[in-house]
């Protein structure tokens, strides 16, 4: 392939003055011995054995490379297939141990897949790269996307208990004894004019760890500074074999429930030494210390080996076990162990945490994972200064509120009419003596009285809390609750910045219109719902509903909640589209291809190199079709 041999000697020519006189790069297979032989890559930079330089067409010694890099014109993923599985012919070569591995026993391959542009989104890449992680071991995964046009997937490391992402992770060649406990997630990079740059710095990174004494260029740490921007995918544990496997949906944080902290406290009294709490992890578990007492203190007193007890220490005072084979009531024995060989107690911490069920639905209802979680999701990236996170969520809160009272009302509208319309149909509800019919039980007040409720608090959550909530965002949409002249020059207004959000509001007044005005005629005029009347075939009776605006009053309920619900996500969305941060933009997943544990329907997404920004257009399609 032309283009994909021109990249390659593109990288060739500027990789060369950087990598110092300890290594060489040209293209070549990577061996063990005498025996398994990799596919050929388009780059491996290697550092030679003293016994002198390999001819050009000597397989290189796989203990000797320390990157591969393949070389890809156009991605899509066909061509990505083929690279991954290229990388994993010499990942997974056995290779020995060089004596010139460095003290902390880095000695493992990056590997890179570069390609000059990419022919799918981003999306797809790292999609398909975690189906080929799944069927994988970890020590055989390529290491770093880079796609010049768009931008760099690859592993970050998380630490238990911090929101931000740390530095890059280098995946080890070799299953771990002892593995930290820490979150490896795979992140997509925004970096459509720098991947080449990034993914040229990552490669110098491996270089001065791979070998004592490698030199490394002075902007070393420029060219793989953090990214400022990244969206995490999926994230992975280490397992008690040293395997990465994906983190179990039931410990992602809005679904775990934090084990209770304990205080360690000296038996005769005094200010505490430290708190800790077990956390669940994959096959196993791990210990979260915080304070001045030594976690691996405690450890020896658990039996087990000497790399199991191993600790990573996070600033200021925060100590994260390894992977530790060892279930809860194995941490309560540990504990009770350390108490009695100790003159330290392990008491709860002086506080009572409260579980409150607050609804009857989860993340799995699409009104859960797209009115609250997804649209919460998309406000972190929106509000990084607390203080306006808390405003907004004291805003965001009373428009659930409304909403839920909303969707209470509807349900008990439709539960009333339909058991009694059931029940007159049947007979259960009727009784006939000769020419009078009478109907056991009348559902008119009740009706009536939830009818007002959906109308007042769908209102309430249209007029008041979607109006602040836009005022938040820095728009204004009173203009949608005024009489025509000025709806139609706030729509004139708003066409000038925002065209998309002044034809929505148009699609949007027919609708917000009819319900404003049913609710304030209870308000104003002291309309009532009519009365539920009854219509007698002589075989049959039969419930006739009452109507809103000519609308059976199930019926009207319905369409305007589910309006309201389309309304309410799509303004909400398009609003955050407006205030993120460049490159990043927000993209439809199609319905079909939505998590059944959580069905949002927005991701984050990069405007260059992602999928197709999503654009706010009015429609008429049900809010559980979208």
């Amino acid at each position: 392939m032309a283009e994909a041999s021109e990249v390659t000697g593109l990288l060739i020519d500027g990789l060369r003055p950087l990598i110092g006189p300890r290594y060489s790069i040209r293209r070549g297979g990577v061996v063990v011995g005498a025996g398994a032989e990799s596919a050929p890559l388009p780059i491996v930079i290697f550092a030679p054995d003293a016994g002198g330089a390999l001819k050009n067409e000597e397989p290189i010694p796989a203990n000797t490379a320390a990157v591969v890099v393949d070389v890809v014109d156009e991605l899509d993923i066909a061509k990505l297939d083929e690279a991954y599985r290229r990388i994993v012919s010499v990942k997974a070569l056995k290779r020995p141990e060089h004596p010139e591995t460095p003290n902390d026993g880095f000695d493992a391959t990056l590997a890179v897949i570069f390609a000059r542009r990419s022919a799918v989104p981003m999306e797809a890449i790292s999609d398909r790269l975690q189906a080929l992680n799944a069927e994988t071991p970890s020590t055989q995964w390529p290491d770093i996307v880079g796609i010049g046009d768009a931008g760099v997937i690859e592993y970050a490391v998380q630490f238990p208990g911090e929101a931000k992402l740390g530095g890059s992770w280098l995946l080890p060649s070799r299953r771990l004894t002892a593995a930290p406990a820490i979150y490896v997630v795979m992140i997509k990079g925004p970096a459509p004019s720098t991947a080449l740059t990034r993914t040229t710095g990552r490669m110098l990174q491996s270089l001065h760890l791979f070998r004592k004494a490698a030199g490394r260029p002075a902007d070393f740490h420029t060219l793989v500074a953090p990214f400022t921007n990244a969206i995490a995918t999926t994230g992975y544990q280490y397992d008690l074999e040293g395997e990465l496997r994906p983190v179990p949906h039931e410990f992602y944080s809005d679904r775990l429930l934090p084990e209770p902290p304990l205080q360690l406290l000296p038996a005769g009294g005094g200010e505490p030494l430290g708190s800790l709490r077990y956390l669940p992890w994959q096959d196993g578990g791990a210990i979260v210390m915080s304070g001045r007492f030594p976690l691996q203190g405690m450890l020896v007193f658990s039996g087990l080996p000497a790399e199991r007890q191993s600790v990573l220490r996070r600033p200021p005072d925060t100590q994260v076990s390894y992977v530790l084979p060892m279930s809860r009531s194995q941490f309560r024995d540990l504990l009770h162990l350390f108490e009695q060989r100790s003159n330290l107690r392990v008491r709860p911490l002086p506080q009572q945490f409260i579980v409150q069920k607050v609804a009857d639905e989860g993340t799995s209802s699409p009104y859960v994972a797209r009115l609250i979680l997804g649209l919460l999701i998309i406000r972190d990236l929106i509000f990084r200064q607390e203080a306006a996170r808390l405003a907004f969520d004291a805003t965001f809160e009373g428009l659930t509120q409304a909403l839920s009272s909303t969707r209470e009302a509807a349900k008990e509208v439709t539960r009333l009419w339909t058991e009694h319309a059931t029940a007159v149909q049947t007979g259960e509800a009727v009784e006939r003596n000769f020419t009078t019919l009478t109907i056991r039980h009348s559902i008119d007040r009740e009706l009536r009285r939830e009818t007002e409720n959906f109308l007042n608090s769908s209102v309430r959550a249209l007029k008041h809390n979607m109006q602040t909530l836009a005022r938040q965002l820095g728009v204004e949409i009173a203009f949608l609750f005024q009489k025509q002249a000025s709806f139609d020059a706030g729509c004139a207004r708003i066409d000038q910045t925002d065209p998309d959000l002044a034809n929505y509001m148009r699609g949007t007044r027919g609708w917000s219109e009819q319900l404003v005005l049913a609710r304030n005629a209870i308000e104003h005029e002291g309309w009532v719902l009519p009365r539920v009347t009854y219509r007698d075939s002589g075989a049959a009776v039969a419930a006739v509903e009452p109507e809103i605006d000519g609308i059976p009053v199930t019926a009207f309920v319905a369409r305007m909640l589910d309006r309201f619900c389309c309304f309410m996500e799509d303004v909400t969305v398009h609003l955050f589209q407006s205030k993120l941060e460049a490159p990043l933009a927000l993209a439809e997943v199609p319905p079909a291809s939505r998590k059944q544990v959580s069905p949002e329907r927005f991701v984050v997404t990069f405007a260059l190199g992602g999928q197709e920004p999503w654009r706010l257009a009015y429609t008429d399609t049900p809010f559980l079709e979208r």
